[in-house]
């Protein structure tokens, strides 16, 4: 979201094959799965911690450990006994979950939000791998080419038709099923943050999460979770091209460039590829403070859009410009958070039907006096505003206050467009996620976030669809989930879970598309797919 205010790449990703690789070959003793992993990295690593670390938190063999979620006092809580816990969904992805399980079973660790504990499966820790390599080499926005070249060689070799240098480092992929049908999109945003500014105003905590695969560029972090967004989509394609006889017409997966500066998915849109692919239907995922195991949508809510503009005061000296910048912060109606605990509490207050019926409009404003490139005295402002039809409202209230101090509004042009998820499909995608996880899975938020914004606006412009909040926080162990927080962090296990409910959603829209063509017409051919 835009706010404004080891191993190398090859032998990490060998290490990610490897550990699958071990998973098959030792079904039945963990311990030995994970010693056959580190013996075949040994050539190229020292003594493995994360092999340590991977036991201590991710895998519990489950003749070891706890058979259920190990937290029952969670947001998912959950109990085995309840029906809808142990439905299978349509798309097959989740097993049931038995009263007992076979002692070859591995089982992941109960954590916040997690309603049943999901088998443990080689994507998975694959996707915790490549999550961790695109963690440790972060690239700014429009520098993303190793970030992309990772993500375009594991879809290629998934047999995806690959097209890469899409509005920049943009990589799109295409994925043909078994049937001809409808085409449905989703994308995933790859570029990292400048930590040195684009932070938000909380103290950071001193702790450390990502101890093993901290970036490795001065400056430069992943702390927006792109890279878990990278990661799931790459699990979501891989996937569902290994069992393509599900997909009922075409998938299209888009890795965007520059979403942090809001560059990116207008560069791709650019090109025309997105447009001639014509999907149907648009979706992504993003980071949330909310407790991982849990995904929220927002239907009709989003994100704000956002202007730019200067209030120029020719002659003016600092006292005027301070005026100016007092008045127009007073045109805002809520504060950046400044604690975690303020961060949570924001996002709690979209589930809250009396907290979001207080921010149903929210103006949002960051400020700051200096100088015009020629040197006039001016204050510089952005305003985030909720719902986007109040955009003229709130300029012409600035341009009062401008011509007020003797001054004028210069506008840097029209405003970026708000997010808006569509009503319609953001509650289809609620009930089938609700039904096919479980309904204490799902949040639903009743309001817009109104600090940041967000650049897959512009392709919700191009089809309906909708962004969900995947929940990546696990306050026990200090998690806190919230981007943009200069210590940023998230429970590697949403991963699998985030790749699990995308998996099922594209599915499941396909064949609702298929059932029920639109005017688009919906049909796209069945095209061989690219060798492996």
């Amino acid at each position: 979201m835009h706010l404004y205010s080891g191993m190398g790449a090859t032998s990490s990703l060998r290490g990610g094959a490897a550990l699958g690789t071990a998973l098959r070959e030792h079904p039945d003793d963990l311990d030995a799965a994970l010693d056959a992993w580190e013996a075949g990295l040994r050539p190229f690593i020292t003594k493995n911690q994360r092999t340590a670390r991977l036991r201590q938190q991710m895998f519990v063999p489950s003749g070891r450990g706890p058979r259920r979620c190990a937290r029952s006092s969670s947001v998912w809580a959950a109990s085995s006994a309840t029906a809808d816990w142990r439905r299978r969904p349509p798309h097959g992805r989740l097993r049931p979950c038995p009263a007992r399980r076979g002692d070859d079973e591995m089982v992941v660790r109960g954590t916040n939000g997690c309603a049943q504990d999901l088998p443990v499966t080689s994507l998975d820790a694959e996707l915790i791998e490549l999550r961790r390599e695109i963690h440790r080499r972060p690239e700014l926005a429009g520098e993303e080419r190793e970030t992309a070249g990772l993500v375009a060689e594991q879809l290629r070799a998934a047999g995806l038709e690959v097209t890469t240098g899409v509005g920049g480092h943009g990589v799109v992929a295409v994925l043909d099923g078994a049937a001809a049908g409808p085409t449905v999109a989703y994308r995933a945003d790859m570029d990292a943050v400048d930590a040195r500014r684009n932070v938000l105003p909380i103290p950071p905590s001193g702790r450390v999460f990502d101890e093993g695969f901290a970036s490795r560029v001065p400056g430069v972090a992943h702390l927006c979770g792109h890279d878990l967004h990278t990661a799931i989509g790459v699990g979501v394609a891989r996937d569902l091209a290994r069992r393509s006889e599900q997909v009922r017409g075409r998938l299209v997966f888009v890795f965007q460039p520059a979403e942090e500066p809001l560059r990116g998915a207008r560069a791709m849109l650019g090109t025309g590829l997105v447009q001639r692919l014509a999907p149907r239907e648009f979706y992504a995922l993003h980071c949330s403070p909310f407790p991982s195991g849990t995904i929220a949508v927002s239907p009709g809510y989003g994100l704000p859009g956002l202007d730019h503009l200067q209030v120029v005061l020719p002659g003016g000296d600092d006292a005027a410009l301070a005026a100016v910048a007092a008045e127009v912060a007073e045109l805002g109606t809520v504060e950046f958070p400044r604690s975690v605990a303020a961060y949570h509490a924001h996002f709690t207050a979209l589930l809250e039907p009396g907290a979001a019926a207080s921010i149903q409009e929210s103006v949002s404003v960051s400020q700051w006096t200096g100088q015009t490139p020629d040197a006039r005295p001016a204050v510089t402002v952005l305003l985030r505003v909720w719902p986007q039809e109040r955009n003229r409202e709130l300029r012409a209230r600035v341009e009062r206050i401008a011509t007020a101090a003797g001054g004028h509004v210069e506008f840097a042009g029209d405003p970026f467009p708000a997010l808006v998820n569509s009503a319609e499909l953001s509650t289809a995608a609620g009930r089938y996620l609700g039904a096919a996880l479980g309904p204490e899975s799902v949040l639903w938020g009743r309001a817009s976030w109104p600090f940041n914004c967000e650049d897959f606006a512009l392709f919700l412009d191009e089809a309906p669809g909708a962004q969900f909040y995947l929940g990546v926080a696990d306050e026990e162990s200090g998690i806190n989930g919230a981007p943009h927080a200069p210590d940023f962090a998230a429970d590697e296990r949403a991963i699998g879970h985030g790749v699990r409910a995308m998996s099922g959603l594209l599915t499941h829209r396909l064949a609702a598309l298929s059932d029920d063509p639109g005017p688009r017409g919906g049909s796209s051919p069945r095209r061989p797919r690219t060798p492996s």
